[in-house]
């Protein structure tokens, strides 16, 4: 109450979103934090304030997605009911959430060892909350085990980061499992490539690890034939071409 004629609100009271939503700060980075200086009524008009009260895991992480997109400051606070920022805040929780995509070309299940989830791929994606809309491009958003439970993934980001919205990959004895982590996010950045490649040898050739341990197989080619899951069914050693040129020659000289 003795706040509520000061004309600046105390940063203790605020929250700026200065990176990508996850589901858990104590494993992942923190992507709140407090303003430096206390925000007068002009600055919170020109940035807006709106609260979320959403569980990224299990509602989505839409809301965060929109406000971080729009600079949107976040009431975290526990002022007085009198206090005159409460007009200002826009609860986005109160308005009906829209999810639209542009140009989604299709559908793929992804199968990790901590994730199985049904992704959509697309040109981009649109956020609508009441009259207000946001297109993103670049950063991928999980819609929550409470919504639709997949994740929507635009041409600009070819990242694994979206799987820190689905998952906090901490045992039943709350331990981080970092390895499973990693390989998941290995393979998703691999799932990607592979569904969002202009062809499939140019998926191929991105999804290829690294031979440079192998000495052996310097400078040679081979054949290499998937199955209906995309394992290797069979790899063969491609002729080089000095070998193909004898093999014509010895059968001109026939």
């Amino acid at each position: 109450r003795l706040l509520n004629d000061v004309p600046v609100v105390p940063p203790e009271a605020l929250r700026e979103i200065i990176a990508y939503p996850v589901c858990d700060t104590e494993v992942f980075d923190n992507f709140e934090q407090r303003p430096e200086k206390a925000m007068t009524h002009a600055n919170i008009v020109a940035r807006g304030i709106v609260s979320i009260d959403d569980d990224i895991k299990q509602d989505g992480a839409a809301r965060y997605l929109f406000a971080w997109s729009r600079d949107c400051l976040l009431y975290r606070g526990a002022l007085d009911s009198g206090h005159w920022l409460h007009p200002l805040v826009r609860h986005l929780n109160d308005e009906e959430l829209v999810i639209e995509t542009v140009n989604e070309t299709h559908q793929a299940q992804f199968q990790g060892d901590w994730c199985w989830v049904s992704v959509r791929f697309c040109d981009a994606y649109r956020i609508r909350l009441g009259q207000d809309l946001v297109e993103i491009t670049d950063e991928a958003c999980y819609q929550g085990q409470e919504n639709a439970d997949d994740i929507i993934v635009p041409k600009g980001d070819c990242s694994a980061q979206v799987l820190q919205q689905m998952a906090s990959f901490k045992s039943e004895y709350d331990e981080f499992q970092e390895s499973t982590f990693e390989s998941d996010s290995d393979a998703f950045i691999a799932f990607v490539v592979a569904n969002t490649a202009s062809d499939p040898a140019n998926a191929m050739q991105r999804l290829l690890p690294n031979f440079c341990g192998c000495p052996a197989l310097y400078g040679k080619a081979f054949v290499v034939e998937l199955d209906q899951q995309g394992k290797p069914a069979s790899v063969m050693a491609y002729p080089a071409k000095s070998s193909q040129k004898q093999i014509s020659e010895t059968s001109m000289v026939s």
